[in-house]
């Protein structure tokens, strides 16, 4: 149960709740958004047959990339010794790639705008393809892919490494993020990214599951949770210098 009051418990439910629910929003998103190529004028065109649809779509989509956020930051916690490294680079590029998804996705409300009775749509779409080449969105759209791609692959790679979570999780979210983005990116058809994003719901989601069935001592030492080296270690640090374990250090 989420404990406002209680700092532990709260951060790793909420993160666990995040990595849950954030797969479905998104996986929402996919089923109901508008796909119809690159060319701005057919697109347009489509949003103007669906408009709410679109607008639900844009909703779903950046509820579901800014919760993914919170909970990568809580999936960390599973990575404090092996995996340490690719984990902090991996959690990093995805938080900058998930930021800046959801203005990306904003742009869907000035196309529900844009084909309403009375809109000056051509004027619109001129405007949006004067955008598309300017220097500031590039960066924000290349950010938004290339960071969450890579930083997707470091963090499944992570706990690879880690082997705190069962290994068919990173398989899910290597493949899922592939499908999702080189794959089906650029597809005019939604089967690749709702694929996709099922692979991921499994992946983030069972990490979600693996961290609401964590205790709030696990989760403040997982070595207890995963049979690591943090016990371990503590209780190498623990004993007086000179003594070996199973002596009493007396004479």
């Amino acid at each position: 149960m989420l404990k406002l009051s209680d700092a532990r418990n709260f951060r790793r439910t909420g993160a666990a709740l995040a990595l849950i629910a954030a797969p479905i929003l998104l996986l929402l998103n996919s089923l109901i958004t508008t796909y119809a190529g690159d060319d701005t004028a057919e697109y347009v065109a489509e949003v103007a047959t669906r408009r709410g649809s679109e607008e639900a779509s844009a909703v779903l989509g950046i509820l579901g990339f800014a919760l993914l956020i919170p909970g990568i930051v809580g999936a960390l916690n599973l990575l404090r010794a092996r995996g340490a490294v690719l984990g902090h680079l991996g959690g990093t590029l995805s938080i900058l790639g998930l930021a800046c998804f959801p203005a990306l996705l904003s742009t869907s409300f000035f196309d529900v705008a844009a084909t309403a009775p009375g809109a000056d749509t051509q004027a619109y779409v001129d405007i949006v393809e004067r955008v598309e080449d300017l220097g500031g969105a590039i960066i924000v759209v290349a950010v938004a892919l290339i960071g969450t791609l890579l930083g997707f692959l470091l963090l499944a790679a992570a706990f690879i490494r880690a082997r705190t979570v069962p290994l068919f999780v990173p398989l899910l979210i290597i493949v899922g993020i592939i499908v999702v983005g080189p794959v089906g990116g650029g597809s005019e058809s939604r089967i690749p990214q709702v694929i996709g994003n099922l692979l991921l719901l499994g992946g983030f989601g069972t990490i979600g599951l693996i961290l609401l069935r964590q205790t709030d001592e696990e989760w403040e030492r997982p070595g207890l949770a995963t049979g690591g080296t943090a016990v371990a270690t503590g209780a190498t640090e623990a004993r007086p210098a000179g003594t070996s374990e199973g002596s009493s250090g007396t004479s």
